[in-house]
C-alpha cells in the first residue's frame, strides 16, 4: 500500500481536509515531466511546491494548537462539573451527571489518541514529500523545511500533562469521591527505609513507539498514574523522571553469563538514581537474585549517598560501619534495621571484591508507573527512551579507552541528556521499542483481571519473556566479548525501520545474529543451556519514515531523532515467515522426506483476507521469535531412538525366522525384514526432518499420522500372510 493511500485510510472522520495535500503535491511534482529521474523544475514550479507544501504545513500546524486547546477547555470543564456534582450531597443527582462525565472522558483519551496519530501522520507526510522533491530536482528544500519544522513545532508535542489530568478525572468516575481525594489518588510519597526487600514476579511486554499514547490512555481507565513528586503536578515537565542504573560485572562477564544462563540465584548488582546526579545525592546499592521459575527475583537494596559510592565499591568497611551508626543514632529502636543494612551492605563489597566487580554498562529511561496508592495487586510500568551506555574502564586489556578517570564509580560526561548524541557511537545504543512491566500480587485463587487479559490480546503489546536490560545492556555494547546472546536479539533483526535508532543498531544486530548462529548454539547445546538461534520473523512492509530525517535543532545534514516522531507500518499478512531454509543448503535425505505430509492438512498455514470497516487498521504487532529450549532436540531424540528400538527388535525377531524357521517362516521373517528396515529409514528421516523444524523455528506441524498407519498396515499384513500361509 501506498503512503497516498495509506495517509486517506488513517484519516479521523471529520478531520478529512485538514490533513496535508499529498496526493496533490505529489502530482505537482509529476506534472512537469513523465520521467521521475529528472524533473525539469524552474523557478515558477518550485515557488509553486514551495507556497503549496509551506500553506499545508501552517495548516496542520494551526489545526493541531486549536484541537490542544479545545481539549484543555474541555479536561477544564469535566474538573468544573466534577467540583459542582460534589456539592450535592444526594447521590440520585450525581450518579447521572458522573455517567455523563465518564463518556466525556472516554472521548477525550480518544481524542488525544487521534491528535497525537494525525501530528505524526502529517509529519510524515512533510518529510517523505521533502525527500521526494529533493532526490528529484536540483533545487533542495531539506533546510529550509527543517527550519519551518521548528516553528511548527505540532509533531514534538509532549502530551504528558494531558494524561496527567485524564488519569485525575479517570479517578474522580472510579471512586466517585471529592476531586481533592481523587486528585490525591495518584500521588504518593514512597517511605524511606534503610533496608528494603521485595520478592516480584512479573511479566515484561515490547510495545511499539507508534502504541505508546494508545497504550497510556488504555491503561488509565482502569489505574491512575502514579507521580511521587506532588510538584510535578504543577507542570507537565518533569512528571516521569529519568531513571538510570549502572550495572556491575567483570571482565569474564560472570554475572551476565549466570543470568542469561537462568542459574539459580544468579545474581545482579546494580547502582541506581532517579533523575539527575545534579538534583539528588540518594543512590541506591540493589541486588537482584533469581529465585525458582514460579517464584520471580528476590530484591534488596539500601541507600546510600553519592559521596560513599566509590568508598563503598572499594571495599571500604568504615563507609559501612558509619551509615549503620547513623541508623541506629537516629532510632533507638532500629536495631533490626541496622543490623539488615550491615548484613547486605558488607555481603555485596564481598561480591565485588570477590569477583573483581567494576561499573560495567549504564541504562537510561523514562518510567511511567500506573497503581493505585496501597493497593499493590495491580501495577504497571512503561519505560521509555530506553538507552544502553558503555561504562567500564580499562577492564579489557585490548581496550584502552578510559571512559571514568580518575578512578570514579561513573561517567562524569553522561546525565540524563537524551538520546545522548555527544557519545562515541560505539558507547551507546537505543532501544527502538518501550517496555511494559504488569506486576500482579493476587490473593490465590483469584483471576487476572479481565482489562489486563484484553491488554495483552490486544496487539499493543508483544510478551517479551524473561527480557532483561542488564543483559541487553551487556550482550549489544560487548557483542565481541558474549558467547552466549539472549534470544530476543533475533528479533530487533526483524525490524527494517529506516529511524536513527534501527539504522544505528542494524550492524551490531546483524554481527550479533551471525555469531548467535554459528557459535553461540554450539556451545549452548554442549553445556546443555537454554540459548537458541534464532532466525529472522517476516520483515513488516515500511510506508514511511518519520524519524529519519535531521531534526529542527539540529545542523543541517546531521540525523538526529525528532522527540516525538513515529514510524507508520503495515503489516503484510503473509505467512511464509517460518519456511525452511533453501533445499541447496540440507541433504539429499532432507529432500526426500520433505515430501513426507508431516500432520492434517488443516495445519497449514492459510491467507486471509481481512475486510475492516472504515476507521479501523492492523495495529502494529512486533513478532516474538518462538524460543527453543535444549528439552525439544532431546525430545526428538527420543522419538528416534523409539523408532530404533522397535525396528531392531522386529528385525532381531525377522532375522530368528530367517535362520532357523521352514519355508513359510523364511518368508515371514524376509517380510518383517522389509519392514524393519522401513522403519529405521523412516525414523530417520522423521528425526532429521522434526530438526530441520526446530532449527528454523517453525511453528509447525510437528505430527505425523502417515508413518506410523503405514507401519501398523504393514505390520497387520505381514501377519496376516504369515497366519493364512500357516493355516493353508
Amino acid at each position: 500500500m501506498k503512503f497516498g493511500a495509506t495517509l486517506e485510510h488513517l484519516q479521523v472522520k471529520g478531520w478529512e481536509d485538514k490533513y496535508v495535500a499529498y496526493n496533490t503535491i505529489k502530482k505537482l511534482l509529476k506534472s512537469s515531466s513523465t520521467s521521475e529521474e529528472n524533473l525539469p523544475f524552474g523557478e515558477a514550479e518550485e515557488e509553486e511546491f514551495v507556497e503549496l507544501l509551506d500553506s499545508e504545513l501552517e495548516k496542520v500546524n494551526s489545526f493541531h494548537s486549536q484541537q490542544m486547546q479545545e481539549i484543555q477547555q474541555s479536561i477544564d470543564d469535566c474538573t468544573r462539573q466534577i467540583d459542582e456534582i460534589n456539592q450535592h450531597e444526594d447521590i440520585t443527582v450525581q450518579q447521572p451527571n458522573l455517567d455523563g462525565i465518564a463518556e466525556r472522558v472516554n472521548h477525550l483519551a480518544d481524542w488525544i489518541n487521534n491528535l497525537a496519530n494525525y501530528a505524526q501522520v502529517n509529519y510524515t507526510a512533510v518529510i517523505k514529500l521533502v525527500k521526494k522533491h529533493d532526490r528529484h530536482v536540483q533545487y533542495h528544500v531539506r533546510p529550509l523545511f527543517m527550519i519551518r519544522l521548528k516553528q511548527c513545532p505540532f509533531w514534538k508535542q509532549d502530551y504528558e500533562g494531558l494524561l496527567l489530568r485524564l488519569s485525575d478525572l479517570f479517578g474522580v468516575i472510579r471512586s466517585e469521591i471529592s476531586p481533592v481525594s481523587a486528585l490525591s489518588a495518584s500521588y504518593t510519597q514512597p517511605e524511606q527505609h534503610a533496608t528494603e526487600t521485595f520478592l516480584r514476579k512479573s511479566t515484561k511486554y515490547f510495545v511499539s513507539l507508534d502504541n505508546v499514547l494508545e497504550l497510556k490512555t488504555f491503561i488509565l481507565r482502569h489505574l491512575p498514574m502514579l507521580v511521587y513528586d506532588n510538584a510535578t503536578r504543577k507542570s507537565s515537565k518533569g512528571i516521569n523522571p529519568p531513571i538510570t542504573s549502572i550495572y556491575l560485572d567483570n571482565s569474564e562477564l560472570e554475572l551476565y553469563n549466570a543470568k542469561v544462563d537462568k542459574e539459580d540465584g544468579a545474581q545482579v548488582i546494580r547502582l541506581r538514581w532517579y533523575g539527575s546526579t545534579k538534583d539528588t545525592n540518594k543512590i541506591y546499592i540493589e541486588r537482584k537474585v533469581q529465585q525458582e521459575e514460579d517464584t520471580g527475583e528476590l530484591k534488596d537494596r539500601f541507600m546510600l549517598k553519592e559521596k560513599y559510592i566509590k568508598d563503598f565499591l572499594d571495599g571500604r568497611r568504615e563507609v559501612v560501619e558509619k551509615n549503620v551508626n547513623k541508623i541506629r543514632a537516629k532510632n533507638a529502636d532500629s536495631n533490626a534495621e541496622a543490623d539488615a543494612f550491615e548484613k547486605l551492605a558488607y555481603e555485596l563489597q564481598d561480591v565485588i571484591k570477590s569477583r573483581n566487580l567494576q561499573p560495567m554498562a549504564r541504562t537510561y529511561y523514562s518510567r511511567t508507573a500506573f497503581q493505585i496508592p496501597g493497593d499493590s495487586r495491580h501495577r504497571l510500568s512503561l519505560d521509555t527512551n530506553l538507552t544502553m551506555i558503555r561504562e567500564d574502564d580499562h577492564l579489557f586489556p585490548d581496550d584502552p579507552t578510559s571512559r571514568r578517570p580518575n578512578g570514579e564509580w561513573r561517567r562524569p560526561d553522561v546525565d540524563v541528556d537524551f538520546p545522548f548524541s555527544e557519545l562515541p557511537p560505539d558507547d551507546v545504543r537505543r532501544f527502538p521499542y518501550a517496555v511494559l512491566e504488569i506486576k500482579l500480587n493476587l490473593p490465590p485463587g483469584s483471576r487476572t483481571p479481565a482489562w489486563i487479559g484484553e491488554l495483552i490480546s490486544s496487539g499493543l503489546v508483544e510478551e517479551a519473556p524473561k527480557f532483561s536490560k542488564f543483559v541487553h545492556a551487556t550482550a549489544i555494547l560487548f557483542e565481541r566479548r558474549v558467547h552466549l546472546l539472549p534470544f530476543w536479539l533475533a528479533q530487533m533483526e526483524s525490524e527494517e525501520e529506516d529511524t536513527p535508532v534501527a539504522q544505528e543498531n542494524a550492524n551490531v544486530i546483524q554481527a550479533l545474529s551471525r555469531k548467535y548462529s554459528q557459535k553461540s548454539v554450539e556451545v549452548a547445546m554442549q553445556n546443555s543451556q537454554s540459548i537458541a538461534k534464532m532466525t529472522p520473523v517476516n520483515k513488516p512492509a515500511n510506508i514511511t519514515n518519520a524519524t529519519g530525517n535531521a531534526s529542527p535543532d539540529a545542523p543541517v545534514g546531521q540525523q538526529v531523532e525528532p522527540s516525538s516522531s513515529r514510524t507508520i507500518n503495515v503489516h503484510n499478512t503473509d505467512h511464509s515467515s517460518m519456511a525452511l531454509p533453501p533445499k541447496s543448503a540440507k541433504s539429499w535425505f532432507s529432500v526426500i522426506f520433505s515430501k513426507l505430509p508431516l500432520g492434517f492438512p488443516n495445519h497449514q498455514h492459510r491467507d486471509e483476507v481481512l475486510s475492516l470497516p472504515p476507521g479501523v487498521h492492523i495495529p502494529q504487532k512486533i513478532s516474538t521469535p518462538v524460543r527453543v529450549e535444549p528439552k525439544v532436540f532431546f525430545a526428538n531424540e527420543r522419538t528416534y531412538f523409539s523408532w530404533m528400538t522397535f525396528a531392531v527388535l522386529l528385525g532381531s525377531f525377522s532375522v530368528a525366522l530367517v535362520n532357523t524357521g521352514d519355508k513359510i517362516g523364511k518368508i515371514a521373517g524376509l517380510m518383517y525384514t522389509m519392514i524393519s528396515l522401513s522403519t529405521l529409514i523412516y525414523g530417520y528421516g522423521l528425526y532429521y526432518r522434526r530438526h530441520e523444524l526446530i532449527m528454523a523455528r517453525a511453528s509447525g506441524p510437528y505430527d505425523d499420522v502417515v508413518g506410523p498407519t503405514v507401519i501398523c498396515f504393514a505390520l497387520l499384513i505381514a501377519v496376516a500372510i504369515n497366519a493364512y500361509l500357516k493355516l493353508a
